[in-house]
């Protein structure tokens, strides 16, 4: 029996065949991928790591990147709506275009900043995976149980921290942190950006400064993206501090970038509220 499970263990880390080319769009939807993929699959992120998916225009090198994937992975629900376009004219002959928020019901597309929907969006990149690749789908199942996992350990520790903040109003950058805000209980009261990558007008400002004062707000929350001279104008005129959190819509790629982002996230967020 031992051997026999020995032998099972030992079969789930063989990678069967060269690797399948994978292509993500930016960093939270690449982390993901690439703790379902694993060695068996080859994964490179899309957009440069200094450009979020609001900035980005394709150039033709990126045209040609996606002419090679077997699979390409989205967010979807309209975050990256330079995409399909590009995967229609450009895409080959039988690859798959693999959106990983299929299934979730939300008006807000940062979907992966609730660790609950990044779990509905790790499961539909291993089913992607998993048809496209099926001589290693035992591995992309493993790989994304094991990741599962550590998803539920996170959404377990912010509702043990965030639970305990008696403050729990929040307003962001920009309009990124809803699902997350729902989630946990959090009230947004405004976003900083009226519409995302556009200086806010002097009349929106205005607005901005009255709801601080009304809704009493404490914290001005910033991006490590983002260090606008604004923020800093609103928080020495209001008196109230600045603290950062990271809607990961850019960053350097990599697997350990969502636990990561969202740890840290936590710890501001529980340090700027207490």
């Amino acid at each position: 029996m031992k051997a026999l499970l020995l032998f099972l263990l030992t079969f789930v880390g063989t990678v069967l065949g060269a690797p399948i080319e994978v292509l993500t769009t930016f960093p939270p939807i690449d982390s993901l991928t690439r703790n379902v993929a694993g060695d068996a699959a080859h994964v490179e992120m899309l957009l440069p790591p200094n450009v979020g998916p609001h900035d980005f225009a394709l150039a033709p090198s990126d045209l040609r990147r996606i002419s090679k994937a077997d699979v390409i992975v989205s967010n979807g629900l309209g975050i990256e709506s330079w995409l399909q376009k590009a995967i229609d004219s450009n895409a080959k002959p039988g690859s798959l275009n693999l959106v990983a928020s299929k299934g979730i019901d939300s008006d807000n597309p940062h979907v992966w900043l609730d660790p609950i929907f990044a779990i509905q969006m790790v499961a539909n990149i291993r089913d992607g995976l998993k048809a496209k690749d099926p001589a290693n789908a035992a591995i992309y199942e493993a790989n994304a149980d094991n990741y599962i996992g550590k998803l539920r350990k996170i959404d377990v520790d912010i509702r043990a921290t965030t639970e305990k903040l008696q403050d729990k109003r929040l307003l962001p950058f920009h309009d990124s942190f809803g699902c997350f805000a729902k989630r946990y209980g959090f009230e947004i009261v405004a976003s900083i950006e009226e519409f995302p990558g556009k200086e806010p007008t002097p009349k929106y400002l205005n607005k901005i400064h009255q709801i601080i004062a009304q809704k009493q707000v404490r914290v001005l929350f910033t991006e490590p993206q983002y260090t606008a001279q604004m923020v800093r104008s609103l928080s020495e005129e209001l008196h109230v501090p600045i603290a950062v959190i990271d809607p990961m819509e850019t960053g350097t790629p990599g697997a350990d970038l969502y636990e990561r982002v969202m740890r840290d996230n936590l710890k501001s967020l529980a340090e700027a509220l207490k």
